[in-house]
């Protein structure tokens, strides 16, 4: 009988197999599909398969259902904002519950049940996503007023607010963290509401960098080298970094040592470096589920090192925000969802 790990194993083993055979079989049974979409359409949707089996295999590693029924959820939002039917996503997944079955079988038995609980459920999914600026506080004032100078294209305009923020009162920490990832947050939101393009996304992100780079990261303390030594990265696999380049600076104005190793990081070479530097803490950002699997490896091999028993990891991101308690499946010592709540655990190291 297959277990958890086994289960989620044999499901990112065979996802080309698994993917390419969904993909078939949502072509063949409506042949409508090749002369509405044709052959980007049947690439789009290999890409689209590959995703449900890659966070398919994040839940049942997790044993959390609700972290496969929250994709789904995202996944009808972004097909409804751009006109997809959500018969098509129900037919998409019961074709999935269908394929699973027959190619992987032993696997079957503990994601049978997810995918059939998301088909029995997406017709009560929400396919709207509330605003994460509140404009009523000071800190979602800022966020708006900086955002909306982004979609307006004024680079120098969006980091003249968080440039007159400082001189005006807030402090660094609170613009360089909540102000900013407000406003990625809002950013994917938009993207995912169909209301911005994916050039858009990435140009309000090339900003936000360039706002850390140029404005939060000279007026840091220039005081440095206390206590703590701390390597921050983000998951195997995992590209979004933003959040976390905000997350280090907001430790090195602490006066921390902090060794930023960016995104997508092989998981040996992050062990390596932390055991280099006498690492105390690593801190590792998931944004994406299917980026967890990368966490448990990367604890794996620090646990393996004796030089690294007395040091702690800690990982963030969204891929827990909803769902804190998968954090013990990467076998971790703790979790943060913000800054300060980082700043607070490191505190006690």
């Amino acid at each position: 009988m297959a277990t958890q790990s086994s289960a989620g194993n044999e499901l990112r083993a065979n996802i080309e197999l698994l993917a390419e055979a969904l993909t078939s079989a949502q072509f063949q049974s409506d042949p409508a599909l090749t002369e509405r979409y044709g052959r980007v359409g049947r690439t789009r949707c290999l890409e689209d398969a590959r995703f449900h089996i890659a966070f398919l295999a994040a839940a049942v590693d997790a044993n959390s259902e609700a972290l496969f029924l929250d994709y789904v959820g995202w996944t009808k939002t972004v097909l409804v904002s751009r006109r997809i039917a959500t018969a098509d996503l129900r037919k998409n997944l019961e074709l999935l519950e269908k394929v699973v079955q027959r190619e992987t079988p032993a696997a079957a038995r503990i994601a049978g049940p997810m995918i059939r609980r998301a088909i029995d459920s997406i017709d009560a999914m929400s396919s709207d996503v509330p605003t994460f600026i509140d404009r009523e506080s000071v800190a979602g004032a800022l966020a708006s007023a900086y955002l909306s100078k982004l979609l307006e294209g004024d680079t120098h305009g969006s980091m003249a607010v968080i440039a007159e923020a400082l001189m005006q009162g807030p402090d660094t920490p609170n613009v360089c963290s909540e102000v900013l990832q407000l406003a990625q947050q809002e950013v994917g939101r938009l993207w995912q509401l169909d209301e911005i393009s994916v050039a858009t996304e990435h140009y309000c992100s090339g900003v936000t960098q360039q706002v850390i780079a140029q404005i939060c990261t000279p007026r840091r303390a220039a005081a440095a080298g206390g206590r703590l030594k701390i390597v921050t990265m983000c998951a195997p696999g995992e590209l979004h970094d933003i959040g976390l380049r905000i997350v280090s600076e907001f430790l090195r104005l602490e006066h921390w040592e902090v060794f930023h190793l960016g995104a997508n990081v092989p998981p040996r070479a992050a062990v390596d470096l932390c055991v280099s530097r006498k690492a105390d803490v690593l801190v590792v950002s998931v944004t994406l589920p299917p980026h967890i699997a990368g966490v448990a490896e990367v604890v794996q091999l620090a646990r393996a090192r004796r030089e690294l028993d007395h040091m702690r990891v800690i990982v963030g991101g969204r891929a827990f925000a909803k769902h804190p308690e998968i954090v013990k499946f990467t076998g971790a010592d703790g979790y943060a969802e913000t800054s300060p709540e980082l700043v607070h655990l490191l505190r006690s190291v």
